[in-house]
């Protein structure tokens, strides 16, 4: 720590007349470069030393910084964006187009097949290809739930339901049954509407 006669404390004063002698000084010097706005003997005065005199006053600059507030992105990091709240779409849902690609998607996937016990690969590309084709109507901001049961048709009686929450004004949902001598299938897609 430097001993008290080597060189002026940063104090209110201090800074005050610094100040002022600069705006002089470059007022009389006329264009040129900066001069130096602080003292190598000036100093902060921190607050954990001793008050030596009434007149030492704490040191009144601040900085002040904000984390994140930064508009630029690391590489690597993806953007969030804030919600639009949007509570209707700008496209609803048409159950009817879904439909006839449903329909034809069995059809492709199923005409000439016979059932077997283990349909799982079965169901789980066709719900893939079915959710593909959908999606690639274009409706924004919607959200599927597509479900394919396939079982065997020996002409017995078969009866599915099912139940959902949601807004009837947004939501909707489209259903296809494919039947061939063999097999009966039924796929249903959910569409609900992401606010």
């Amino acid at each position: 720590m430097p001993p008290k006669a080597q060189g002026k404390r940063l104090t209110k004063e201090n800074i005050e007349s610094h100040s002022e002698a600069l705006s002089r000084r470059s007022i009389d010097d006329g264009p040129g470069p900066m001069p130096q706005t602080t003292n190598a003997q000036m100093r902060r005065v921190s607050k954990w030393e001793p008050r030596l005199s009434q007149d030492r006053r704490f040191s009144t600059v601040s900085r002040t910084s904000i984390s994140g507030t930064s508009q630029t992105t690391k590489p690597g990091i993806p953007l969030r964006y804030e919600n639009t709240f949007k509570t209707d779409p700008d496209k609803k849902f048409e159950s009817f187009k879904v439909k006839n690609i449903m329909h034809q998607t069995l059809k492709e996937w199923l005409s000439g097949v016979e059932y077997s016990p283990n349909v799982r690969k079965l169901t789980t590309g066709l719900t893939d290809e079915i959710k593909k084709r959908v999606k690639a109507l274009g409706f924004p901001r919607y959200k599927y739930v597509i479900t394919v049961t396939i079982t065997q048709d020996a002409k017995q009686s078969m009866q599915m339901v099912s139940r959902c929450m949601w807004n009837k004004d947004t939501d909707n949902f489209a259903e296809a049954v494919y039947r061939t001598a063999d097999v009966h299938a039924v796929a249903t897609v959910y569409a609900c509407y992401f606010e």
